[in-house]
């Protein structure tokens, strides 16, 4: 096991750089941010001013493109994509008035907006067969985007995860020697197009490591309390681990990174309604601890002994 583990976190290191919050009001001491050419023949005459024969003048027929065939895993996702349609169709259906249906029917999930994934989640909610009307695969249109309301919030719960470890590391007889928030925190800021093509994202990485540890079986040094700390994920898409931990702030700011999937929740007036209210609130001073922590890049994840 350990060398499996191993062999994905070798994997992993080398593509990067190396509560649960019902309102994404932001804390308002935390920083926002961070052809080829192709020849073409020249026409030689014939020798001895012979004609070209009649073969010569029939232009050849075009050779026929190889379809490839689609592999089985590939047919049962597109089967099961079709019949999540189908059981959506219904759902809506059966729930809306028909003039909401008509609209509903008139949509392509392959081609709307954030702001219609959004609208359309608050009208039919976030329904399992109806995943592709609310949230779309992570792919390169949309592998750099994020909720923005909610990343405030995400590197606060890490900072009062790593706090929590730090203390617990001083407990007698305590002796955890990888810090999990701050591997999570440098998760949160692998850039879109690295997570696209990472051989083992940490998607695929973390869910194993929680059910094992959901079952108390033994699970590496290095992968000891994950479960603490990866985000909930509260939506029908993507692995949805048994996890101890309630935060889903990360998962809301960088739902790609935690479910593999793009799943809009700004819009305008959201970002509106945030503006409001750091408006109205009294700043609170960021501890410098704090500070330097949530601005530092690559954390220290194994702090030994």
């Amino acid at each position: 096991m350990a060398v499996v583990w191993a062999a994905a976190i070798g994997l992993l290191c080398g593509a990067m750089a190396c509560g649960n919050e019902e309102s994404p009001l932001s804390d308002p001491f935390v920083p926002t941010a961070i052809v080829t050419e192709i020849a073409l023949p020249t026409e030689v005459g014939s020798p001895g001013g012979t004609p070209l024969s009649i073969a010569d003048q029939i232009p050849p027929t075009a050779t026929p493109t190889p379809v490839v065939p689609m592999s089985e895993y590939e047919a049962f996702q597109a089967a099961i994509t079709e019949e999540y349609l189908a059981r959506c169709r219904t759902f809506v259906r059966n729930r809306e008035n028909a003039a909401t249906y008509a609209d509903f029917l008139a949509l392509d999930p392959n081609n709307m907006t954030d702001l219609e994934r959004v609208i359309w989640a608050e009208e039919i909610g976030r329904n399992e067969y109806c995943r592709d009307y609310w949230s779309e695969p992570l792919s390169a249109r949309n592998a750099d985007k994020r909720n923005e309301s909610y990343r405030n919030n995400c590197y606060k719960n890490l900072w009062e995860r790593h706090r929590e470890f730090e203390r617990r590391r001083g407990d007698s007889g305590y002796a955890l020697r990888f810090d999990q928030a701050a591997r999570i925190a440098n998760w949160v800021e692998i850039p879109g197009d690295v997570l696209l093509v990472m051989t083992v994202k940490p998607v695929d990485l973390a869910p194993p490591v929680i059910e094992l540890e959901r079952r108390g079986e033994e699970v590496d040094d290095e992968w000891v309390g994950l479960s603490r700390v990866w985000p909930g994920n509260e939506y029908e898409v993507g692995p949805n681990p048994t996890s101890s931990s309630s935060y889903s702030a990360c998962s809301r700011y960088y739902p790609q990174l935690f479910t593999g999937y793009w799943i809009p929740l700004d819009t305008a007036t959201t970002r509106q309604t945030i503006e409001e209210q750091l408006a109205r609130a009294t700043p609170t001073p960021m501890p410098d601890e704090m500070r330097i922590w949530i601005n530092r890049r690559d954390r220290p994840v194994y702090v030994g002994e």
